[in-house]
């Protein structure tokens, strides 16, 4: 779709408010910015900012949602990789707490959102879902296709599953030590568990 330059310039402003917000986020934490040290640094009035944000929160969200979809984009490429059904999906988890360790504090925030706000940042909590969808979606296809899991569970069900796992994992990587490498194991054993019985001819 071709924007008008209204458009342009509103996705502009946009940008300008979320890059800015979270280079003081990242500088100086979360709660420390306020709304109006934004707009200052942003170079645009406080009032601007609640035409694109309700709250300081709803900025970190907008990035948490894009920043996952840049991160299954990455993702995708390990559907090149020749491996089984538990190599793949610890692969998979590493890869996404790997490429979000420079965010983890902003992790945290948003799931406290996810907690305390859920039914009001649906729209971006749904905007996110076809992104991992359609990674998770082609990965269990792939393994299909190549014999290393059966027919017996629909790519569907074994998405949701799988997205349930990777919460829970994603709750304890965010509250663990920065340098922990905890969440490595427990992500193997827990893929481990997850793929009993999925394989060809169990």
């Amino acid at each position: 779709m071709v924007m008008n330059l209204r458009q342009r310039k509103k996705a502009a402003t946009r940008k300008r408010i979320l890059d800015t917000a979270l280079r003081l986020f990242a500088r100086r934490g979360f709660e420390s910015p306020t709304v109006e040290e934004i707009a200052v640094a942003a170079r645009v009035g406080k009032g601007t900012i609640y035409n694109y944000f309700r709250t300081k929160e709803d900025i970190l969200v907008a990035f948490i949602a894009a920043q996952e979809a840049r991160v299954q984009q990455r993702l995708s490429r390990l559907l090149k990789r020749d491996l089984g059904a538990e190599s793949l999906l610890t692969l998979y988890l590493r890869e996404q707490f790997r490429l979000k360790r420079p965010y983890r504090q902003f992790t945290r925030v948003f799931l406290a959102q996810l907690v305390l706000r859920g039914e009001e940042i649906a729209p971006q909590l749904a905007a996110m879902q076809p992104a991992i969808d359609g990674t998770l979606a082609a990965l269990f296809e792939s393994l299909r296709r190549r014999g290393k899991i059966s027919d017996d569970v629909e790519t569907e069900a074994l998405v949701r599953a799988f997205k349930t796992l990777h919460l829970g994992l994603t709750v304890i990587w965010a509250m663990l030590p920065a340098r922990s490498g905890g969440v490595d194991v427990l992500s193997e054993e827990t893929v481990r568990q997850f793929c009993r019985g999925l394989e060809k001819g169990k």
